[in-house]
């Protein structure tokens, strides 16, 4: 996935994901917010070049099935952070719960509960060569959401709360088999956006209206 956000920052991701038996996955991805092109200049205020800023996160992710209704995952998180020549390092894990009800209303196909706990270890990032190398403690996070699909699975209505950004909301409408519309509230910002599918392939695009600009996402997902 790749996005454009305000302040000229680009946000890219890259996801894999396989199955194991008995119903177990795996999966490596890849997340990066950066800014390139930033301009530096010396004492007398001459400018010398640009350098760039990039935070990534690489994840290592495992879920496991613990009865037809209960599953369990986990990711373990490197984060790396550069800062024209200082960098910073560390290591994060989280923890997550997915519960699909037995016993739902005859109106719904499926409805389901999750429970997410980021970086439960409180994630300590080590600055080097800043001169003081300072430690920055990123705290946990926890997030509580629920999902419903109704009329035959077409709509899906979803809402979580984010302890750190407070409530998000969305739905998600298929119109035929190969074209989904979907509208939300990310952050009490309004997003919407569009799916396409192709044999194996779907694209994804959606808009976020952010505080300073608008944001446009655009994703591609391959099933093998």
């Amino acid at each position: 996935m790749h996005s454009q956000l305000d302040l000229e920052r680009d946000y890219d991701f890259l996801n894999i994901v396989s199955s194991l038996p008995a119903g177990d996955t795996w999966g490596v991805s890849w997340a990066r917010l950066g800014i390139d092109g930033i301009p530096y200049y010396d004492i007398d205020g001459k400018p010398e070049g640009t350098f760039s800023y990039k935070d990534e996160v690489y994840f290592l992710s495992y879920g496991k099935s613990l009865s037809s209704n209960l599953s369990l995952g986990g990711n373990i998180k490197y984060y790396k952070q550069t800062l024209y020549t200082a960098s910073a390092k560390g290591l994060g894990i989280d923890l997550g719960l997915l519960y699909k009800f037995p016993n739902i209303p005859i109106a719904l196909d499926e409805l389901s509960a999750g429970l997410l706990l980021q970086d439960i270890t409180e994630t300590k990032i080590k600055w080097k060569s800043t001169g003081e190398n300072p430690t920055e403690k990123i705290p946990i996070n926890i997030k509580l959401g629920v999902a419903a699909k109704l009329l035959e699975e077409k709509l899906t209505l979803a809402l979580d709360y984010d302890q750190r950004t407070n409530l998000h909301a969305g739905c998600e409408y298929w119109l035929i088999d190969v074209l989904g519309v979907r509208a939300g509230i990310d952050d009490n910002n309004f997003t919407c956006g569009a799916s396409f599918k192709l044999q194996t392939y779907q694209i994804d695009y959606a808009y976020v209206k952010e505080d300073l600009s608008d944001g446009q996402r655009i994703s591609i997902t391959a099933h093998f």
